[in-house]
This record gives C-alpha cells, structure tokens and sequence, in this order.
C-alpha cells in the first residue's frame, strides 16, 4: 500500500462538517415521518438509483479487495487490530472516504421511495440515519499512523533520539504534557521505548487506542451485503442473480459478522495484547451490532414466513421429484406444517429428519 491518500486532511474536513451531517440528519428524518402521503412525485428514478448506487459499491468493494488480503497476510487478529495504512494507503484510503459518503446517498433512497407513494419502513429510516452518524463519526475521530509518525519523530529528533524506520509514537493514556514515558513501535510491536519530552502539538490522541482498525471490516462486509441486495433490487444485475433467501442472509450475516469482529477484539484486549480499538467505542459499536442484528434478524424471519406462503423452496421441490421420498401436499400451501412426509424410506430419513421438516 502507498501512502499517497491525504487521510489527515479528509479526518479534519469530515469532523468540521460533523455539524452539517447532524443538520442534514435532522431534515431527513422531519421529511420522512412528515412527507408520505403527503408529497407524490411518480419519478421511477428508484430502478436507476439501485443500479448505480450498487455500481458504485461494486466499484469500491472491489478496490478494496487488495487491503483485505494484505491485512490477512499476518493472521486473523492482526487484520482486527492491526492498521495496515488502512486510511491513508492509496486504494483503502479512497474507498474509506467515499465509503463515508455513500452512507449520505442512502438517504436519498428513503426521499424517492416517499416520492413515489410509499410508506418506508421505520427499521429502514433509522437503519440509514444511524449508519450515517455512526460512519461518519468513526472516520472524523481516526489517527493514521502516518499522523502519529510524524508527530513523534519530530518529538524525537529534538531530543536527539534516533527512531526506527516507519516507527510511531503511541503516548500512554494517562501520558500528559511534559516530560512523560512514551513507547516507539513498529506496524504492531514493540521497538523501543525512550523518555520524550511530549509538546502540546504532539498530543493529538486521546489515548492509545483510536484508530478504529475493526472498522475498515465493518466496511468491507457492508460493501458485500449491499452488493447483493443492490443486484436484487436492480433491474441490470451486476453479473449475479441473488434470490430473496440469499439476500436476507447475507444482510444478517453482516451483523453477526460485524460481533465476531467486536469480540475478536475485545478478546485481543482482555488477554492484554495490543489492538488500535477505543475500548469505550468498542462497547457502543457490540451494542448496534447486537440491536440492528435483533431487529433485521425479526424482520426477515416474518418476510421469510410470507415468502414461504407463495414460494416452495427448491430442497421441497427435489425431494418432491425423488423416487425414494413421497412428500403429498394435504391442504393448498399455506405453512411448512402442511406437509405430510412418509414416515419410513430406504434411506433412512424419518419426519423428524430436519432437513424434510423445514
């Protein structure tokens, strides 16, 4: 990776702007829970929207494909808490950014449904409104490490300390201005630890752990969810054809995704090893993760159940063309229960086979 984004610049810029994203928050969420009804303009924009929109995210998973493998080369962990130029790397360091921007298109998505008559869902108004605020704060409050290098290596020169190549300087939490301790390493480990005399410029970390490595995952899996649900929604599919089940999995599996990710970290730091994770942002980020997964996970079981009412899922319908299963339908097709399976195969498999009676 080069570090040719200019990661600071972007952090400063987003974070003077973190008022105008309140702001435009505020004005999204009056217009959905006040327009519909209200408000009808027949665009049939919305096709168009997903189209390019799932584009666009197609374009930045993409790109952001090669970070990925990169941050995998050292192990699981490392790739959790470990910043691989995450924000200030060529290619990650543009995706992130526009990745943040994005999340301000989605809100367009919620206006051109209430313009075309419909009622949105209140899980899918604060669905948007939440990711935006919680995207946008994580990036305007990252550090890159080459931030951070900068910073201590002028500190260091003016001591006349030598530091290693490519090494930062990560001031210990209760480090205040003055003389202080102070612990150069390298992309993860330990390298040497020096008495620096830390100016008020230096200290531009709150502690230790802000860099919010995790989030460039949350990042990826969000990329690949929406992906699918974009090539679903659209009418020019971007070279896969997801059905409905897929696609509702793929939007759960990234919450659970994203509590593996929190837990890994979490367990990284209760073993006492090094992980660029605000633990108090931590907690919050578990917190989300788990009520978003609660309520997506509820939404989709009661769609699931009024897409199995009008649909056979293709397992029902191979075991139905089997020579050696005989599933008869009693009643017309209203729930699983409706099925009345052959208590006894030559394979085997009895009703309570879960694979016949699901």
């Amino acid at each position: 990776m080069f570090d040719t984004f200019p990661a600071d610049e972007a952090r400063k810029w987003t974070a003077d702007h973190t008022p105008h994203v309140w702001l435009i928050s505020a004005c999204y969420l009056g217009f959905v829970l006040t327009a519909p009804g209200k408000i009808v303009m027949k665009h049939g924009l919305l096709p168009q929207w997903y189209y390019y929109n799932g584009l666009l995210q197609l374009c930045l998973l993409v790109a952001f494909v090669p970070h990925v493998t990169f941050s995998l080369t050292a192990g699981w962990r490392d790739s959790v808490c470990c910043n691989h130029s995450l924000y200030s790397g060529a290619l990650s360091g543009t995706v992130m950014f526009l990745f943040v921007f994005s999340k301000l298109l989605d809100l367009a998505e919620t206006v051109l449904i209430i313009l075309e008559g419909r009622q949105p869902l209140l899980i899918h108004i604060f669905h948007h409104i939440i990711t935006l605020l919680v995207t946008w704060h994580s990036y305007s409050h990252h550090h890159s490490l080459g931030s951070r290098a900068s910073h201590g290596a002028d500190n260091a020169s003016r001591e006349g300390l030598v530091w290693p190549a490519e090494a930062r300087v990560k001031p210990w939490p209760s480090a205040k201005i003055g003389r202080t301790r102070c612990r150069a390493v390298d992309a993860c480990g330990c390298v040497a630890d020096a008495e620096v005399r830390l100016r008020p410029s230096s200290v531009v970390m709150r502690d230790a752990h802000t860099f919010e490595d995790i989030f460039g995952w949350f990042v990826f899996i969000n990329l690949f969810s929406h992906v699918i649900l974009y090539s679903y929604l659209s009418p020019k599919k971007f070279g896969i054809a997801p059905c409905w089940l897929f696609v509702a999995f793929t939007q759960v599996y990234q919450l659970v995704f994203c509590l593996i990710i929190c837990f890994t970290a979490q367990n990284v730091i209760d073993e006492g090893g090094k992980c660029d994770v605000d633990p108090g942002r931590l907690s919050l980020d578990k917190f989300v993760a788990a009520v978003f997964f609660f309520i997506f996970a509820d939404f989709y079981h009661v769609k699931y159940r009024k897409f199995r009412e009008t649909h056979e899922c293709a397992l029902a319908q191979y075991l139905r063309s089997s020579p050696t299963h005989s599933i008869r339908r009693t009643t017309p097709r209203r729930s699983p229960r409706d099925f009345t399976i052959r208590p006894y195969s030559p394979t085997g498999i009895t009703p309570s086979d879960p694979y016949i009676t699901n």
